[in-house]
């Protein structure tokens, strides 16, 4: 009796040893093949065709591997999420020595056809990585995955921008009465995000929709994952802006610089030139906008190079009034108006040197004229024998040897003498009051260039503080709102 006790323990002990041991195979065998009809993966896992499958699907961003703004694409590192229920693979866990989950091929059942609609890449969506199964028929698809979608780039606010670049996943054969696609949250998990160097992940969004198309008489159920990104912009900053607007303030200088120096043309056009190929390294770095839209720092660009060739310009005319001194030529009325009554005035510049240069001409040219007309005059006065009594009573006194005719004749070569100077004196007064003349007509030039200079100077350092501000402050949305 005892003997038959003990055989009974033993076969029921390597029965419970075999059963620990072979759970997990008799557990597939049960699901996969015992069960009658057999366990088709192409089959959706439903028992009544009218059911619907929900799927819950989830993507986890872990990286920005590339984003190229030319081809307007984003190649995105994700985790990848999914659950449903499988209503074929469920089991009872005590028939199986409590085993409550199975990890099996991914292959071997059925998965939800869901891909990303707006894809730009031929990859494979049947991952190889195995599936984790519940006894209840919940399925777990965990997988890292790397989309490369399509993303359309708004670079008005280039480089102060903020994309969103969306992910929309779907059904591509089953439509929403038969695959459901949902989301348990309404935000997506960002903590995991590894920064990019010049992308930061600040939000992912999460919207379920029902599309219709014409293609098929039933909505599909879409997921769209929308991944608000901002461009990191200090390398932009300090290699793009900065020199730029360090460049464009020099147009400043080509005012301040005396226009007589010889330089002022040599420095402006020099400046022009270094923006111009400075903008060409710019355009160069900035992605080509296909759908219209243009940065507003590229308008800032256009309009500081139309100011520095406003510059040149600027430059060429004050120039010109500069070097009219040399043609003694007036001034034209309409002109002198304008420079001496209004540029003046602007300038805060309300008396100009000429006016203190004109009144000293007009000075030594009445000394001039006065000393002329005293020697007419004396020349008049020996010819009208008005001084001969006393010459003649001086000369006699003095040289009592000499006869009136002699004296005569000597105050006749004096008379002609003083004229020829008188002559000379007035030929030299004229001379001289053309050459002040001339003087005065160039200096008055000379003054209205460095009027027109000082007002230049003026605007062009209003120009190069308020554009900047204007544009850079716009750039980075504060007079408008990001789309």
């Amino acid at each position: 009796m005892m003997e038959e006790l003990w055989m009974v323990y033993i076969v029921v002990l390597f029965h419970s040893y075999g059963s620990v041991f072979s759970n997990p195979y008799a557990l597939v065998n049960e699901l996969f093949e015992a069960r009658s009809p057999k366990y088709n993966p192409i089959v959706r896992p439903v028992v009544s065709d009218n059911s619907t499958v929900t799927v819950f699907h989830e993507i986890v961003p872990r990286h920005m591997a590339n984003f190229d703004e030319v081809k307007q694409q984003v190649t995105i590192v994700a985790w990848l999420r999914q659950s449903w229920k499988d209503e074929f693979l469920t089991w009872d866990p005590d028939d199986f020595n409590g085993t409550n989950i199975l990890r099996i091929p991914s292959q071997r059942i059925w998965r939800p056809d869901i891909v990303l609609y707006n894809s730009v890449s031929d990859d494979n969506y049947r991952s190889p990585l195995p599936i984790t199964v519940l006894s209840d028929g919940t399925v777990t698809y965990l997988t890292p995955y790397i989309y490369t979608c399509y993303c359309k780039v708004d670079l008005t606010f280039y480089p102060f921008d903020t994309q969103s670049c969306k992910l929309k996943f779907g059904s591509w054969a089953h439509d929403a009465l038969q695959v459901d696609i949902q989301s348990r949250v309404e935000e997506g998990e960002i903590m995991s995000y590894q920064p990019n160097g010049e992308w930061d992940l600040i939000g992912c969004d999460i919207k379920r929709d029902e599309n219709s198309y014409s293609c098929c008489p039933n909505k599909y159920s879409t997921l769209t994952f929308s991944l608000i990104v901002k461009r990191n912009s200090d390398f932009y900053i300090y290699n793009l802006i900065l020199p730029y607007l360090m460049i464009s303030l020099l147009s400043i200088f080509v005012f301040y610089l005396p226009p007589d120096s010889g330089e002022k043309m040599t420095l402006s056009i020099t400046v022009m030139l270094s923006l111009v190929v400075f903008n060409q390294l710019v355009f160069a770095s900035i992605p080509p906008a296909s759908d219209g839209t243009f940065p507003i720092i590229g308008k800032y660009f256009i309009v500081m190079i139309a100011m520095v060739a406003l510059s040149v310009i600027m430059s060429v005319v004050s120039l010109h009034i500069f070097h009219q001194q040399s043609s003694f030529e007036k001034m034209p009325t309409w002109l002198r108006k304008f420079i001496f009554s209004f540029l003046a005035r602007v300038v805060c510049n309300f008396s100009s040197p000429s006016q203190m240069n004109t009144r000293h001409i007009d000075y030594q040219q009445s000394l001039l004229r006065k000393e002329t007309l005293d020697l007419e005059e004396l020349a008049n006065g020996y010819h009208s024998g008005e001084n001969e009594s006393l010459l003649d009573s001086t000369y006699v006194s003095n040289n009592t040897y000499q006869t009136q005719s002699c004296f005569r004749k000597e105050v006749w070569k004096v008379e002609k003498e003083i004229r020829k100077i008188a002559k000379s004196l007035e030929f030299l007064t004229l001379r001289k009051r053309q050459k002040e003349k001339d003087l005065s007509v160039a200096e008055e030039w000379k003054d209205g260039a460095a009027i027109v200079d000082r007002t230049l100077l003026l605007i062009f350092v209003t120009v190069n503080t308020v554009f900047p501000l204007f544009f850079i402050l716009a750039a980075m949305g504060l007079f408008f709102e990001e789309a």
